[in-house]
C-alpha cells in the first residue's frame, strides 16, 4: 500500500476550477451529484489537512491528534459512501467516479492509520466497505485488493491473503500501468509469497508457489511489448534461479538484462561478477569483470569503485594470494579513505589475511582494531566472539574465559547504549549465540524469540525467530511454539517497500 506521504491528494487547477464550478452551480441550482462531491471533497480536504499539521509538528505518536485524524478521514469515508446511493450512476457517470475515488482515498487513509496500532479487524471493515460499495479503475481496484491481502496477512489469515494476492495478480495483467511502467505492488506478489513461504520452512507450498512464480515471470519474456516488463522479468527470474543455487541461469537471465543500447545494465554486471566470484568459483573471470566495469566509470557512477576494489580483494582471499589482497586493502584506505574508515568489511578482511597466512600476532592486533574502531558492528561483535574461541584453541584457557566474560558484558553494553536499534538488536543476537554455544537451548531459544518481540519488522528479529524456531523443533522438541512462531512471522513478511 502506498505510504500516507505518497498519497498526498494530487490537487491541480483543473480540479480547483471543478470545485469552483460546483459551488456556483450550487448557488442556482439543487443539482444533488455536485453538491454530494463538492462536500466530500471538502471532507477529505479537512482529514488531509489534519494530517499533514501533525506529519508537521511531528504529532503523530499523539493519539488524540491521531484519533481527531481518523475521525475526520472516517467521516469524509462515511459521508461519501452514504452519498454514491443517490447519485445515478448513469446519468451522472462523472460524479459517481468522483466520489468513488473520494471514498477510496479516505479509506485507504483510515486504514493506513489503524494498521501500526495492529487494528486489523477495523482495518478490514473499512477495507471491504470500499470493495462491496465503490466500483474502481482496474488499478485502484488491484491496489485495493492488495491493500486487503496485507491486513488479512498481518492478521494471521495467510491462506485468505494469498487467495486475495493472487486475485490482484489475475486481475492486473500484464502488470503495467498506461505510461507503461511496471507496477511493482502487483507484479512481486508471486515472488513475495514464494519468499514467504521459503523463509518459514513450508516446503510443499513453497514448491508450488516457486513453480507459479517462475511460470509467471516466464510469460512476459516472451513479448518484446514493453522493454519495462522484459528487463524486470528478466530480474525476477535471475532472482528465482539464484534463491534455488542454479546459478548458471541466474547469470543468463543477467545477461539479457540489457537497455535500449543493447548494454547490460550495471547493477546486473556487477552481480554476475559477484556470481563468477562466488558460487561458480571463476576468480578469474570475475576479476576481469570487476576491473572492466571500473574502467567504465563516469558521473555518478563512479562512487561503484572502491566497492569494486573491495570486492577485488575479496576475490584474492577466495585464491589464497593473501599479500595481493592486502595490497588491495592497502590501495583501497590510500585513494578511498574515507570509504575504509566506514567499512568494518574492510578491517575485517584485512584482519583474516593475516590470520589465514599465519600470522596470528598481527591478525590478533588487526582484529582488536576492528572492536575498538567499529564498536556495535556486525564485524565487531564477530570479532569478540572469534577471538575468545581462538584463545581457547590455542590453550590460552584463563584469557578465554575472561575474553568471553568480556564480550558478554560488551554485548548487554551495547544493547543498553543502543536501546530501540538495529545495534540493540545485533547485540542481543550475540547475547543468544553465547547461550547456545553452552548449550543452554531453552535460553537461547527464549532471548531469539524476545529479539523478535521487539524488533518484528526487521531482518534481524526475523532471522532470530527463525533461528528459535529451529532450537524448538530439534533440541527442545516442542513443534507447537515453534509452529505458532512461524504463523507469527508470516504476518509480518509484508512486501518490502510497503507502508505497513
Amino acid at each position: 500500500m502506498p505510504t500516507i506521504d505518497d498519497m498526498k491528494l494530487k490537487a491541480s487547477p483543473l480540479l480547483a476550477l471543478v470545485a469552483l464550478l460546483c459551488a456556483m452551480c450550487l448557488a442556482c441550482s439543487d443539482y444533488h451529484p455536485a453538491k454530494f462531491r463538492y462536500e466530500a471533497q471538502k471532507r477529505l480536504h479537512h482529514a488531509e489537512k489534519l494530517l499533514n499539521d501533525a506529519q508537521l509538528k511531528n504529532d503523530l505518536a499523539n493519539p488524540t491528534a491521531v484519533g481527531q485524524i481518523q475521525a475526520a478521514y472516517n467521516g469524509a469515508l462515511n459521508y461519501c459512501l452514504s452519498v454514491l446511493d443517490s447519485v445515478d450512476r448513469i446519468r451522472s457517470v462523472r460524479e459517481w467516479e468522483d466520489i468513488s475515488r473520494l471514498s477510496f482515498q479516505a479509506g485507504t487513509r483510515l486504514s493506513q492509520l489503524m494498521f501500526p496500532d495492529r487494528k486489523y479487524d477495523s482495518c478490514l471493515i473499512v477495507l471491504r466497505r470500499l470493495s462491496d460499495h465503490i466500483s474502481l479503475p482496474i488499478l485502484e481496484s488491484a491496489t485495493l485488493k492488495v491493500n486487503l491481502a496485507e491486513v488479512l496477512q498481518a492478521s494471521g489469515r495467510w491462506s485468505e491473503a494469498v487467495a486475495t494476492y493472487t486475485e490482484a495478480v489475475d486481475m492486473v495483467n500484464p502488470p503495467v500501468d498506461p505510461s507503461g511502467q511496471v507496477i511493482s505492488s502487483v507484479f512481486n506478489l508471486p515472488a513475495h509469497i514464494y519468499h514467504i513461504l521459503r523463509q518459514t520452512a513450508d516446503s510443499l507450498a513453497a514448491d508450488s508457489s516457486l513453480k507459479r512464480a517462475f511460470t509467471y515471470y516466464r510469460s512476459f519474456t516472451a513479448s518484446r511489448s514493453n522493454p519495462n516488463l522484459l528487463l524486470a522479468a528478466h530480474g525476477s527470474l535471475a532472482s528465482l534461479y539464484a534463491d534455488v543455487g542454479d546459478w548458471h541461469s541466474s547469470v543468463a537471465e543477467l545477461n539479457q538484462m540489457r537497455d535500449s543500447t543493447g548494454a547490460i545494465g550495471l547493477d546486473a554486471q556487477v552481480r554476475i561478477a559477484d556470481i563468477y566470484a562466488g558460487e561458480l568459483l571463476r576468480s578469474d573471470s570475475a576479476l576481469a569483470m570487476y576491473e572492466k566495469i571500473g574502467s567504465r566509470l563516469i558521473g555518478q557512477d563512479t562512487a561503484l569503485r572502491p566497492i569494486l576494489l573491495f570486492k577485488r580483494s575479496l576475490v584474492y582471499m577466495e585464491k589464497k594470494q593473501y599479500n595481493e589482497a592486502r595490497r588491495l586493502l592497502t590501495e583501497l584506505d590510500r585513494n578511498y579513505h574515507s570509504y575504509f574508515l566506514a567499512s568494518p568489511a574492510a578491517q575485517q578482511v584485512k584482519a583474516q589475511s593475516y590470520d589465514l597466512d599465519g600470522n596470528w600476532g598481527r591478525a590478533e592486533t588487526e582484529y582488536r582494531f576492528l572492536i575498538e574502531n567499529y564498536a556495535g558492528t556486525e564485524e565487531a561483535m564477530q570479532a569478540y566472539l572469534y577471538l575468545g574461541e581462538q584463545f581457547a584453541k590455542q590453550g590460552r584457557t584463563t584469557e578465554a574465559e575472561r575474553w568471553m566474560q568480556k564480550a558478554e558484558a560488551f554485548y548487554q553494553q551495547t544493547a543498553e547504549r543502543s536501546a530501540g536499534t538495529a545495534v540493540e538488536a545485533r547485540a542481543l543476537t550475540y547475547k543468544a549465540e553465547m547461550l547456545r554455544r553452552r548449550s543452554d537451548w531453552s535460553g537461547a531459544a527464549t532471548a531469539l524469540t524476545a529479539i523478535f518481540d521487539k524488533f518484528p519488522d526487521s531482518e534481524i528479529g526475523q532471522k532470530a525467530v527463525m533461528a528459535a524456531v529451529g532450537l524448538y523443533r530439534e533440541k527442545l522438541g516442542n513443534s507447537v511454539v515453534a509452529d505458532s512462531l512461524v504463523t507469527v512471522l508470516r504476518s509480518r513478511l509484508v512486501q518490502a517497500g510497503s507502508s505497513r
